[in-house]
């Protein structure tokens, strides 16, 4: 769903999108007797990405298509040109992570164009004549689609199936916590169990998150936002610096409004930035990830100043932004933002006490008469390589 260009859904819209691909998978293998159609469908359906949400509809036909054209290809040497295919397609999509970082920016930027150059040459390449293909049963069909009714069910039953908003307060508690991708430190599994355990603790009212994954092959399509509402609750909204599959995210117990976005002007990878506004608070927030040079930071921190000062000015400022309290990038963020902590956590990352960095921080608007009433750092806590920042604050 979010290849297809939406950022922000809940359980409902998951299971409903999810229905429809296994229905794709199972017709796919009838379309099988008409490889040219499917050769069509196929090229048609990863162009849908081109025309977001069309992909929505487009990336289950393509999916069917290309179940067909593998079903019609066994045994030839057109099974061997879909694995290539769909290895092709998987790198790309993994290669868009890092596109940048190894002087293929497009890989980042174009990885709809990717998709379908590899969906065009498959297309030709798989291409031949009718085939002799034996489809499924129908009694195979509904027992499969049954399944996944029975299991959509069960899961709607068990799970939050939309945001669970609270009445306003005063006094809340805002968190930064960059996620690591969804792993956890040193040992590279997946950390969202602790994860959620982590927030159903510490209960934070409103969290600027960073390295959000919304859907990268890389990990295995773990869809972060879309577990931390299902498991409790939280409203989000999901700003991907990456072809809607990695970037950022603001998790609220009330609703929210996305104010803008953008990518900060970078020389690697891509760091994005977001606004969004609380009305029931009162409240304009901003949530960044900044680049890994300090000459970027401090470019970066120039551009993150300005969209924060833009209408609807941002009382909060809070996120990773790889910089040091003494680096020029906090100067520049400073001048019209103060520390939220009177003073700093010995540390805000920690790469198992060999790389130790003070770099994530929540600042606030110097003229805005907000109190901090407490602060700290979860420095102890190890569900990512980074530590949860928070900072109590009464409201004005």
């Amino acid at each position: 769903m979010r290849y297809s260009g939406v950022n922000v859904y809940y359980l409902p819209q998951l299971v409903g999108f999810s229905l429809v691909v296994a229905l794709a998978i199972l017709l796919g293998q009838f379309l099988s007797k008409k490889p040219g159609l499917a050769a069509t469908m196929l090229v048609l359906g990863s162009a849908s990405l081109f025309v977001k949400p069309a992909g929505l509809i487009g990336l289950p036909l393509a999916l069917a298509s290309t179940v067909a054209l593998l079903e019609g290809a066994k045994g030839s040497k057109g099974g061997v040109l879909g694995a290539v295919y769909l290895f092709l397609v998987a790198t790309f999509a993994l290669g868009a992570y890092i596109g940048r970082d190894i002087g293929l920016a497009f890989m980042e930027d174009r990885l709809e164009a990717l998709i379908l150059a590899a969906a065009v040459v498959y297309a030709l390449s798989s291409y031949k004549g009718n085939v002799e293909v034996k489809p499924p049963k129908v009694k195979e069909i509904a027992g499969s689609l049954a399944g996944l009714v029975a299991m959509a069910v069960i899961v709607l039953a068990l799970f939050n199936v939309s945001p669970v908003y609270e009445p306003a307060k005063k006094e809340v508690l805002i968190w930064t916590y960059n996620v690591h991708q969804g792993f956890g430190p040193y040992r590279g599994t997946f950390n969202g169990y602790e994860l959620v355990n982590l927030l159903r603790e510490q209960k934070p009212d409103i969290w600027a998150a960073q390295e959000v994954v919304g859907g990268m092959i890389g990990n295995g399509y773990q869809d972060v936002p879309l577990i931390i509402s299902v498991y409790l609750g939280y409203a989000y909204e999901y700003k991907p610096a990456v072809e809607g599959t990695y970037g950022i995210a603001v998790f609220s117990h009330w609703h929210m409004r996305t104010e803008g976005e953008l990518n900060l002007k970078s020389v690697g990878q891509a760091r994005p930035a977001q606004k969004v506004s609380i009305e029931e608070l009162g409240i304009t927030f901003v949530n960044v990830h900044m680049g890994l040079s300090e000459e970027e930071r401090a470019m970066q921190a120039e551009e993150l100043l300005s969209f924060a000062k833009a209408s609807p000015v941002a009382q909060i400022i809070a996120g990773d932004t790889n910089a040091e309290p003494h680096e020029r990038a906090i100067e520049i963020l400073t001048r019209d933002y103060r520390d939220a902590f009177e003073k700093r956590p010995p540390y805000t990352f920690n790469w198992g006490n060999v790389d130790i960095e003070n770099i994530d921080y929540i600042l606030l608007k110097k003229d805005w008469a907000a109190e901090v009433k407490d602060y700290g750092c979860l420095c102890e806590v190890e569900v990512s390589d980074h530590r949860p920042l928070w900072a109590l604050l009464k409201l004005p």
